[in-house]
């Protein structure tokens, strides 16, 4: 959503800005600014004006416990394992021209973003706060915060995860990374509903953005569509199980931690 808005708001602005900050630059300001203006703000709206009490909305009654948040980053890199892996067997399951096609839907604002990334005259800080940090905080009270708050009421835990997730995954505009993003949602709506806070989500999602960012800008590398073979499917498969086992050992231990503290 706002990454058309920003496309609109960039058109009609970016003359002046661009002759006055750069191009880059000037489009690291339109995503800061479309965030802000197209996602916190009508967000913010939406909870203020809401009959429920804010730190309801938002999941901030309770103060998990650092072990919670220790737990919620470990589960993290079980999560990212599985995403790696269910991204690895959705490119070896789809045909070559699906994949394509897929690619190239969302081509244009991928490679604005790359160009972005690893454009050498941002400093890593200012990529960090925009594309990391401001999108945590944002996505988080959205997502986890209003979203799912008010779906909550209306359905089931599952049904609202799935749907949380579905929208979740579709905004970022990345098809071939729709499945990881699903998962990667389904995580962060469970630490939710479980720690009754929203701020594992959003230190989870901040860490996981900056991990995205700073592999992509220091080691950046171009892999082709890889072609099947066994002993990639089964490095996959085992990556799967490792990080299912990963993720359900910390979620167990978030669920021992609410326990004790009750």
């Amino acid at each position: 959503m706002y990454i058309v808005c920003s496309a609109i708001v960039y058109s009609l602005f970016s003359e002046e800005l661009i002759l006055w900050l750069g191009k880059n630059k000037a489009l690291l300001l339109y995503q800061a600014a479309s965030q802000l203006t197209f996602m916190l703000l009508p967000t913010i709206y939406l909870v203020r004006f809401s009959s429920d009490n804010d730190s309801t909305i938002l999941s901030l009654e309770q103060n998990p416990s650092i072990s919670t948040y220790l737990f919620s980053i470990l589960g993290w890199i079980g999560i990212m394992m599985i995403s790696m892996s269910l991204s690895g067997v959705q490119n070896f399951v789809l045909p070559n021209w699906v994949v394509e096609y897929l690619s190239e839907l969302s081509e244009g604002y991928q490679e604005s973003l790359e160009a972005l990334i690893l454009q050498a005259s941002i400093p890593l800080w200012s990529l960090v706060f925009v594309i990391a940090f401001l999108p945590a905080i944002i996505e988080e009270i959205l997502f986890r915060g209003y979203l799912q708050f008010h779906l909550r009421q209306r359905l089931g835990k599952l049904t609202t995860y799935f749907l949380v997730g579905i929208i979740f995954s579709l905004v970022h505009f990345n098809p071939l990374a729709i499945l990881g993003l699903f998962v990667i949602s389904l995580y962060l709506s469970h630490l939710t509903e479980r720690t009754g806070s929203i701020i594992p989500a959003m230190l989870v999602h901040f860490i996981n953005n900056t991990y995205m960012l700073v592999l992509y800008r220091e080691w950046y590398i171009y892999d082709d569509i890889p072609s099947s073979s066994e002993p990639e499917i089964l490095a996959l498969l085992i990556l799967l199980i490792t990080g299912i086992a990963i993720t359900g050992f910390n979620i167990y231990a978030i669920e021992q931690n609410n326990r004790n503290k009750n």
